[in-house]
């Protein structure tokens, strides 16, 4: 007898649900089975398959389900409560065991065994819905497992058992770099009609085959002769600053660079505990010190943390190298990131590297194409890891995606409609719940010459508020304007449980921030923002708040800071040289850096963008003047 790997120990089922077992045993035999002493049956098609639905289950458990066709199987350990599909990219699988860093403590409490989390393998197919899952497994939130939950996940899981005392599922299906096309059904890539022609191509699988092996090959020869360019030491250093994003000559540079820096240190600190921190490299790095591998790292956005074995650091000058891997410009060391050593015993203690470095070019080569990750491909992961688990009953999906979509927000628009679309379909449930998280700030390392492509990504994203039974869940204010996958995934979980109270539970308290409703401009050239929540924010001076990120526009089309006052639900803003403002936005950056406007439950304002011309009159909901 076959049945699906989220049948198996630990499981957690959706209360309150009809919910289902599926399977495949001999054909037209009957299946009985027994649940906290409930029995169920049903009878195998001509083709072995079946689908039994199971008794109702109080909250709680464990319980243990036997199942019988023909073979027997038992199911222990099986929790009755509420189960989270958690969809998206890289920052909704963000693992917990990468944000230790910053909640080393909190991390090493959770001891839960009533929030489980399965793990979907990643896996994509072109040729159909997939029904089964290769492998997975359930796992509780206790020991080493904590580290391989989803951060944002877990952090919300342990705020609703704070207030639920109810079991929490997390089924994981996030991917990273995936756009939202990968994730919609084909059905719907071809009523959309914007990827067909890749749909069609992907069918075949000997192109995906031979793409795949062709774009191997020329990996490995890239690597071959970059690895090969550090074999031969040359002493020609010139001196670079670390960190830095490359610019002028540099700026377009592949190929491999060799950075040297020495260093000097006490007996006692070549015999302590330590770790080497070397921010965010551009693209690839191997990190040594005194001619010893500490650790290497082949993604651009990754930290470099890692353990410095004993017997490595010697008393005295030290030496830490670093092999740099460009591959398609714009190298360099991430800004705002740690350089340096991190002696841990007792108070830790820390030596700087940051600073002037020896520099050497070891070969310029050739521009390294990205490779083609099929798995990005339109209706890939839908079939390959939705399809096996949507006839699972759940009570919600967090989605956290967008990142890989920015280019083109206008389409995004239409996309994620289909995307919630999709899912509902496929879990049968019109108003299946769906919450999403609008993206975090983030600049690539740039803070003084910021865009605003971001920024008018967050715009769609609010936009989608509208799609009923749906729920927007902010981050821009705890993104991290040099690192992709910001830290703080603690305050995300949390605003997601809100999110989840709220559209799941049904409480009335809002989940999102104060949002602009009406927008005014009068005689004195001042113009007033009306939100829906009364405001929060800091300290005053003069009589003014010292509100950041509140700009004007002037009749060049440039954007000022203005000065501002906050009174209750309205932010009265104007020019210091007296022009009458034709537009006012707030937060409007890729990565906003000094937020300080909120609403309810420390919830951020929604960012937002009004213009006019000089002459215009505004009137309806969203902007009126009294002129």
């Amino acid at each position: 007898m076959k049945l699906s790997y989220l049948f198996s120990d630990g499981m957690v089922l959706q209360r309150g649900k009809k919910n289902y077992i599926w399977g495949e045993t001999s054909p037209e035999i009957i299946v009985t089975g027994i649940l906290d002493g409930k029995k169920f049956n049903t009878k195998a098609d001509t083709h072995g398959m079946f689908v039994a639905e199971l008794p109702d289950l109080p909250v709680g458990g464990p319980y243990c389900m036997e199942i019988n066709g023909d073979e027997k199987r038992v199911i222990r350990n099986i929790m009755s409560g509420d189960v989270f599909l958690l969809g998206g990219q890289s920052n909704m699988e963000l693992r917990i065991k990468f944000v230790t860093e910053r909640f080393a403590d909190e991390i090493k409490k959770i001891n839960d065994s009533f929030i489980r989390k399965f793990d979907v393998p990643k896996e994509y197919d072109f040729g159909e819905k997939r029904q089964w899952l290769s492998q997975g497994r359930w796992e509780s939130a206790q020991g080493e497992s904590v580290l391989e939950f989803s951060a944002l996940g877990l952090f919300m899981a342990l705020s609703l058992r704070e207030k639920n005392d109810v079991p929490v599922g997390l089924i994981q299906t996030a991917v990273e770099g995936t756009p939202v096309k990968a994730w919609c059904s084909e059905e719907t890539i071809r009523h959309m009609g914007f990827y067909t022609d890749e749909l069609e191509k992907c069918k075949n699988e000997d192109y995906v085959l031979c793409t795949q092996k062709i774009e191997i090959e020329r990996e490995k020869y890239w690597m071959k002769k970059a690895d090969q360019s550090f074999d031969q030491r040359t002493d020609s250093f010139y001196k670079i600053r670390i960190p830095g994003i490359w610019k002028g000559n540099m700026r377009d540079f592949c190929g491999t660079v060799l950075l040297e820096k020495k260093f000097f240190i006490t007996e006692e600190q070549a015999v302590t505990p330590a770790e080497i921190l070397m921010g965010a490299f551009t693209d690839a790095d191997k990190i040594y010190i005194n001619g010893i591998c500490c650790g290497s790292s082949y993604d651009r956005y990754a930290s470099r943390i890692y353990p410095v074995a004993p017997g490595i650091l010697r008393a005295g000058e030290n030496v830490v190298c670093i092999h740099l891997y460009v591959f398609r410009g714009r190298g360099g060391a991430m800004p705002g990131k740690q350089y340096g050593i991190r002696f841990k015993k007792g108070k830790e203690r820390w030596l700087d590297l940051s600073g002037t470095w020896d520099a050497q070019i070891r070969k310029q080569m050739e521009y390294l194409p990205e490779k083609t990750f099929f798995n990005y491909m339109a209706s890939a992961m839908f079939n390959g890891m939705i399809s096996p688990v949507s006839p699972y009953k759940i009570c919600a999906v967090i989605y956290y995606q967008g990142e890989s979509d920015v280019g083109h927000p206008n389409r995004y628009a239409l996309e994620f409609r289909a995307l919630v679309n999709d899912w509902r379909k496929s879990w049968k449930e019109k108003q299946l719940p769906i919450t999403y998280v609008q993206l975090a700030g983030f600049s690539d390392g740039n803070i003084k010459k910021q865009g605003t492509q971001w920024a008018e990504f967050r715009e769609v994203q609010r936009q989608a508020m509208e799609i009923e039974n749906t729920a927007m869940i902010q981050a821009y204010d705890v993104g991290e304007y040099n690192d992709l996958h910001p830290m703080d995934k603690k305050t995300l979980g949390m605003r997601a449980a809100l999110a989840v109270h709220k559209l799941v539970y049904g409480e009335k308290e809002e989940c999102t921030g104060p949002q602009v409703r009406k927008i005014r401009l009068d005689r004195d050239k001042r113009v007033y923002a009306v939100f829906d929540q009364p405001l929060q924010t800091g300290s005053k001076k003069d009589g003014c708040e010292l509100v950041s990120e509140v700009e004007l526009r002037k009749a060049n089309g440039d954007y000022k800071r203005a000065y501002v006052t906050v009174d209750g639900n309205e932010i009265c803003a104007w020019l210091s040289d007296g022009e009458e403002p034709t537009g006012i936005r707030y937060a409007w950056k890729d990565c906003p850096m000094n937020i300080c406007l909120y609403g309810k439950r420390g919830l951020p304002v929604i960012p937002f963008i009004k213009e006019w011309g000089r002459d215009a009159i505004y009137t309806g909901k969203i902007c009126e003047t009294d002129r």
